[in-house]
């Protein structure tokens, strides 16, 4: 709805278009004190499917809220100054808006099932978003990439989802979490792998996280909202919502501290590998994704004070360094970070952002960074197992967040090296706003963390591990290993700077041991996906209606086959039970279809038709269905005398097909025969068919408003299939005239 506004309100755009983000991160803050209880309203949707929209709202859905709406508010002023003057503007921010909302549904939906409908339009949202510029192919690759990875892990989600809701025997959120005894399930081995397997896709999980960095391919406004406060955090807050339920076992612990420690060490190494400002970003984001699904798996206390504090911290900084990444590639056009220097003179507001950003993310205080990173370092030191690996995996992996901040936040606008003198003057107010009101939340919470903890994060952590916690921050908790440990962070990412370019050139001799790596088997997969759907389509799909008749037909055998032995012993065949002349009847019929395969001429094969026909119609006399035995005497008639116009005017029967294949179409048709045969039989004998008479004579009137039966079930309950039919008749004529202008042609031309 906003594209149509984008031109008319030209700078105002991005202003009024906030306005509803803004609004609802204000009521939001208003209800921050009153989600104790949690608040729940519940909608109805598909009531015969058992399907209710229910929305929920509790301290994590509110926590997640506030960042969608309230850095989605700065992310429309800014990208409505991003994109000034660009017709395509309305579009991107329609875009925006679509994933805003889709991620609002995720986070605040009580039912599975919505939940995971959300869960999918942020997919397609983001399809959109990154493939913005689907004029490069760059773009549209990542697009597919994004949307394949999260598109699979969505499949297996949606298994776990539906186990998960059968298993608790509900699919509403609050009554699975409320439910007991969860871990004890046969599923639930099965449904923690799923869920955790969806969840991983979506949040960049090592292996996955090869697509998050590509789709940087989208417009810098997209991912920093993608990256701070929205998709690729869609997997995290589902982890943290259903921990109470599935976590406290080892497979939970084992499972996410294994991914969130690999995770977190792999984009941190990878990070100080690339030489692009966005990339580089991404991958610090996929090191944050690591640190928070590492907290959840953790689970104690301490684990998710840290992962709900790293959460707000990681949003405030990385949006803004995002934005400011955009402004700079906005204003130099150029994304290289070496061929970037500077800029702090000429745009001054800009190069204050990025730096308070920078400092959080590096964790230096008094900025909320530092909070975060001290709540991490504590919770790992007290960690049930393996504290010491955790500890030395998160300090190599915050020394690589150093080493971006530094890079990316600092080295651009205070070293003289790659100055730009095109670039003359600061960025529009709009475009260094938001970075700046991040900035100063990041510092405002760092000095006053109390502000955040009693105000924010509401009462606890009882959403995430079922007990009530209270969280409590401070900025300064003395000489303790928490600050040793930031310390010793801060030098190795000050020595990395130092040796970036070391680091750099090992990247390009590993190249070739990243190709094989997951991305590699991503591309490896859509090939095979591709090779083998060619061979399938030239298979299946190769134009020639008879086998497409041959493969239904040969699937359809399977399948029944497969069924009738399960259905139990065969009744006993009365043959006894059958009278003399309904056998007659059946063997003239039988008879008459033998002889349709066998007869040389098109008038033989209409009697043949014609015997078929008429003697269905004598058993519907016999059987007691006089309406319908005259339906089929006339529509056989009329057949009869149709064919038999049109059979002098087309050509006569040839033998084209070689005898192998009559012996396999004979087989085929035989095997359907006899299992049409076998169906009717076990229905009819195993007494299970219900007439349907009573349901039409019951709701013909009721219903469809009509007297007369027969019409009624051809215009109303069976209206499809009579459209179905008669069609097929036009076809048929169709083809039918088709065939004789053919030959009167052949004909004039002789």
């Amino acid at each position: 709805m906003s594209a149509p506004f984008s031109r008319p309100a030209g700078r105002t755009f991005g202003w009024v278009m906030a306005l509803a983000p803004a609004g609802l991160c204000v009521w939001l803050l208003f209800l921050v004190d009153h989600v104790d209880e949690g608040w729940v309203q519940s909608l109805p949707w598909a009531p015969l499917a058992g399907l209710e929209l229910s929305l929920r709202l509790d301290s994590l859905s509110l926590a997640f809220g506030l960042l969608i709406t309230g850095i989605g508010a700065l992310i429309v002023v800014y990208a409505a100054s991003y994109f000034e003057g660009d017709p395509r503007r309305g579009r991107f921010m329609a875009f925006l808006f679509l994933f805003m909302a889709a991620m609002l549904g995720v986070v605040f939906a009580d039912n599975v099932i919505a939940l995971f409908l959300f869960w999918e339009m942020t997919s397609v949202a983001s399809y959109l978003l990154i493939g913005f510029e689907h004029q490069k192919e760059s773009a549209r690759q990542a697009a597919l990439q994004a949307l394949l990875t999260t598109g699979a892990g969505a499949l297996a989600l949606l298994a776990g989802l539906i186990l998960l809701g059968n298993a608790a025997g509900t699919f509403r959120l609050g009554e699975i979490i409320a439910t007991p005894g969860l871990a004890e399930h046969p599923h639930y081995v099965a449904i923690v792998l799923l869920i955790v397997a969806g969840a991983a896709t979506k949040s960049a999980q090592f292996p996955f996280h090869f697509w998050l960095p590509n789709a940087m391919a989208a417009p810098t406004p997209a991912s920093a909202y993608l990256h701070s406060s929205t998709m690729v955090k869609a997997g995290v807050y589902l982890l943290a919502r259903l921990s109470p339920a599935l976590g406290g076992t080892e497979l939970w612990f084992w499972l996410l501290v294994g991914l969130g420690t690999a995770t977190m060490f792999a984009g941190g190494w990878l990070s100080m590998q690339q030489t692009a400002l966005k990339p580089m970003l991404a991958y610090s984001t996929v090191t944050a994704l690591g640190t928070l699904v590492l907290c959840i798996g953790l689970g104690t206390p301490m684990a998710i004070k840290a992962f709900k504090v790293f959460l707000f911290v990681h949003a405030f900084y990385k949006a803004a360094l995002f934005m400011t990444a955009g402004t700079m590639i906005h204003a130099t056009h150029e994304a290289h970070v070496e061929k970037l220097g500077g800029l702090g003179r000429a745009m001054p507001a800009s190069a204050l952002a990025a730096l308070i950003a920078s400092l959080s993310m590096g964790g230096l205080p008094p900025l909320l960074g530092f909070v975060g990173k001290e709540s991490v370092y504590e919770a790992l030191l007290y960690a049930p197992v393996a504290g010491p690996w955790l500890v030395g995996a998160a300090v190599l992996a915050n020394a690589a967040n150093v080493y971006v901040a530094i890079v990316v936040g600092v080295l651009p606008f205070w070293r003289r090296h790659g100055a730009h003198p095109s670039v003359s003057g600061e960025a529009p107010f709009s475009l260094w706003l938001g970075p700046m009101v991040l900035g100063a939340l990041g510092l405002t919470f760092g000095l006053y963390p109390t502000l955040l903890s009693h105000h924010i994060l509401g009462p606890g952590a009882s959403d995430v591990i079922g007990a009530t916690v209270e969280i409590k921050l401070k900025l300064w908790h003395g000489f303790n290993t928490a600050l040793l440990l930031s310390i010793s962070t801060l030098v190795l990412g000050m020595v990395a700077v130092l040796l970036r370019r070391l680091l750099q050139r090992s990247a390009s001799g590993l190249a070739p041991l990243y190709r094989l790596g997951p991305e590699g088997g991503y591309h490896g997969a859509v090939a095979g996906m591709l090779w083998f759907s060619g061979v399938q389509t030239s298979f299946l799909q190769h134009g020639y209606l008879r086998y497409y008749l041959l493969v239904v037909i040969a699937c359809v055998i399977g399948m029944a086959c497969s069924v009738l032995p399960d259905e139990g012993h065969a009744p006993a065949f009365l043959l006894a039970d059958a009278r003399v002349h309904e056998l007659i009847i059946v063997g003239m019929i039988a008879i008459a279809a033998i002889a349709l395969t066998r007869v040389e001429s098109r008038f033989g094969a209409l009697a043949c038709l014609g015997v078929v026909g008429y003697g269905m119609a004598l058993l519907y006399v016999f059987y007691g269905a006089p309406d319908l035995a005259k339906t089929q005497i006339i529509v056989e008639s009329l057949s009869v005398v149709l064919f038999a116009l049109l059979a002098a005017a087309m050509p006569g029967f040839k033998n084209l097909a070689p005898v192998s294949v009559r012996r396999r179409d004979a087989a085929l048709a035989a095997m359907a025969g006899i299992l049409m045969g076998l169906l009717a039989y076990f229905t009819l004998a195993t007494g299970q068919a219900r007439s349907v008479s009573d349901f039409y004579r019951e709701n013909s009137l009721l219903l469809a408003h009509g007297r007369n039966v027969v019409n009624v079930i051809l215009v109303d309950f069976r209206a499809l299939d009579t459209l179905g039919e008669i069609t097929v008749l036009a076809v048929a004529a169709f083809g039918a005239q088709a065939l004789m202008r053919r030959r009167r042609a052949r004909k004039a031309r002789v």
